[in-house]
């Protein structure tokens, strides 16, 4: 399990006033993992997936993007932090996994 800082992953950008950052974690696992993005601050932030189930040999992109009252140059920021759970799936899930 990998975060990618390749070609496709992009530092903090700015669109409109709002901040946003991508990024893009790849499954390099036999077994399925699950993650689940946290913030020290969640009003500021929308992420999206925040939680998900990724597939052996999976990827997905993360989208984490300010809110509408909140714009890149909000002093606060610079303090908020992001934290990415993650765990291994032994077996297949039997329930369908919906994000909270």
């Amino acid at each position: 399990m990998t975060q990618d800082d390749g070609p496709d992953s992009q530092p903090v950008q700015a669109d409109d006033s709002k901040a946003y950052a991508k990024i893009q974690i790849i499954n390099n696992s036999k077994s399925s993992i699950l993650f689940k993005v946290k913030t020290t601050n969640i009003k500021n932030y929308m992420v999206r997936p925040n939680a998900d189930l990724i597939k052996p040999s999976g990827k997905v992109t993360v989208k984490i993007q300010t809110q509408q009252n909140v714009n890149a140059s909000t002093p606060t920021l610079k303090k908020d932090r992001f934290l990415v759970q993650l765990t291994k799936l032994d077996e297949a899930p039997t329930a369908q996994i919906t994000p909270d």
